[in-house]
């Protein structure tokens, strides 16, 4: 049964989808949060505060640990920072300004992948699509969070759209239609690297519609405009070598290894089937065999769906990019639910297809009503368990802007902050701030020899101030082993500053007679 309408998008049809776009955006804008969580979003602002400076790129207060690779790396590609310049420039670091950015990014997305839907679906399926995709709690939530997911998502979508576009014109062969669409790759790219599947989906979806392997001209284009772009941006802003590749050097260990390879595969789907789908995405917060339930469904019509549109299709760029991007992130050795904020939008858009196609025509309007709603009931579930006025873990809070001015005024330009946040703390602070080792295993205390391996470390960065909390016994879990570790040899630390979230602390010089036996340090013997 085919889905396909016989007609385009119109002017029309925008109107409404618009619409819906508007209110979701004023939805969005009312009610953003106050603060910020900490996060990658530092390296973001602090890069974009170099390109208004005109300082070199690289260069901020955040020091790498390669011994704790998991936060972070020197610098990110300028792709985001680009986005978030000119609010910088304009107001400096106001965050409903910034989060805006973001919000217009998913919403610019929402847009470009409808043109691309409607010429699959109905135009009330479409609008369907568009509400649930802008209502699930999931992207209202990250909505806050001023990151390079949404930006990579609108370029993400102006290229799936645009060669949709490209292969159903005219000219399929369109050199300067190819080009835009390379140049959406390019900054989709260059906001996040995750996003190069993109690219090998462009190629072989041209190579499909040619049935030939040979390139036509727009996909010549296209690679042309995307190397011109993304080089563009890698040699203008580069990135020091020294920890940028620490993702794709443990990518690419976990690759060369068949035990690393099936146990990382095996654990990412678990991850992104039980953890983010079942709990995150479909959750209602309450019950969790209906999540599950929900998820399943979901996952099932999805499924039918990709099965349609490959078939109908012959292998279009949207199947094509969404196979090769599950490929990806299911080799990726690290995980996050951000990893699926591509997926997120096309799960529902096959879930619908697949409804659809399934569903006898006389049957599919109740269907698709009965589905949005239980989706929806999850998501209203959902949000009920949420925390719609304020944030977890801001790092805006009074106490934390007060330890920020404290660090500015207390440590010197030169001196080093440890500290389990440490992008956070360099872009409020422009204090140089690293991250600390952690104990092995994952606890959350330091053994007596892992002890003697942080005081080495401490030197062998010129460590003098170290930041835990808060006082008493109401601290987040990430920085017991900090905590801990003042608790465990107080004669090693002077507290210079309290309050009820923060502890600063000096390291006080150690003494020979006080310094235990250590191994040398090596990578291996913490565990970040």
């Amino acid at each position: 049964m085919n889905t396909r309408t016989a007609e385009a998008p119109t002017q029309k049809h925008a109107v409404w989808i618009w619409g819906l776009l508007g209110a979701a955006a004023l939805l969005y804008l009312v009610t953003l949060r106050a603060g910020h969580r900490a996060g990658d979003f530092a390296m973001f602002l602090m890069h974009a505060q170099n390109l208004v400076t005109g300082q070199p790129y690289a260069e901020t207060a955040f020091l790498w640990n390669p011994l704790s690779p998991s936060v972070g790396t020197v610098g990110y590609p300028a792709g985001a920072p680009l986005l978030y310049a000119p609010i910088v420039a304009l107001l400096s670091l106001n965050f409903p300004a910034l989060k805006a950015v973001g919000i217009f990014c998913f919403l610019g997305a929402l847009a470009a992948l409808s043109t691309l839907i409607r010429r699959v679906l109905p135009l009330g399926w479409t609008m369907a699509w568009v509400g649930l995709v802008a209502a699930m709690p999931y992207f209202w939530d990250i909505k806050d969070n001023v990151l390079s997911d949404l930006p990579a998502l609108l370029w993400i979508a102006l290229a799936l759209a645009g060669t949709v576009s490209l292969r159903n014109s005219d000219d399929p062969d369109s050199i300067s239609r190819g080009a835009w669409v390379g140049v959406a790759m390019g900054l989709a790219v260059a906001s996040r690297t995750a996003a190069i599947p993109i690219v090998p989906a462009f190629v072989l979806s041209g190579m499909l519609a040619r049935r030939s392997w040979i390139p036509g001209r727009a996909v010549w284009a296209g690679l042309v405009a995307f190397v011109v772009v993304f080089a563009g941006c890698t040699i203008a802003f580069p990135i020091e070598a020294d920890g940028g590749d620490s993702y794709l050097a443990l990518l690419i260990e976990t690759a060369s290894s068949p035990g690393l390879l099936i146990a990382a595969v095996i654990e990412n789907v678990k991850y992104y089937l039980l953890a983010v789908l079942v709990y995150i995405v479909f959750g209602n917060g309450y019950v969790g065999v209906l999540s599950m339930a929900v998820a399943g469904l979901v996952l099932l019509a999805a499924g039918l769906g990709f099965w349609h549109r490959a078939r109908a299709s012959g292998g279009r760029v949207v199947e094509l990019f969404t196979v090769f991007y599950l490929v990806l992130i299911m080799l990726w050795p690290f995980r996050m639910p951000s990893y699926l904020v591509p997926l997120l939008p096309l799960l529902l858009y096959y879930a619908a297809v697949g409804l659809h196609a399934s569903a006898p025509e006389r049957y599919r309007p109740a269907l698709g009503l009965a589905a949005a709603g239980v989706i929806l009931a999850s998501f209203a579930g959902m949000y009920t368990t949420m925390n719609l006025r304020a944030l977890d873990q801001n790092v805006g809070t009074p106490a934390a802007f007060a330890v920020y001015s404290e660090i500015e005024s207390r440590v010197g330009p030169d001196e080093v902050v440890v500290v389990r946040v440490p992008r956070t703390f360099a872009l409020f602070t422009d204090r140089t701030s690293t991250a600390p080792l952690l104990p092995d295993d994952g606890r959350d205390r330091f053994s007596e020899r892992e002890t003697a391996l942080v005081f080495e470390h401490f030197e062998s960065i010129g460590a003098d101030y170290v930041v835990t909390g808060p006082k008493g016994e109401d601290y987040h879990e990430e920085v017991l082993p900090l905590w801990y570790l003042v608790q465990d040899a107080p004669e090693r630390f002077e507290e210079v500053y309290g309050n009820e979230e923060f502890v600063l602390y000096r390291i006080v010089e150690i003494r020979d007679d006080l310094r235990p036996e250590a191994a040398p340090l090596a990578e291996e013997t913490v565990i970040p």
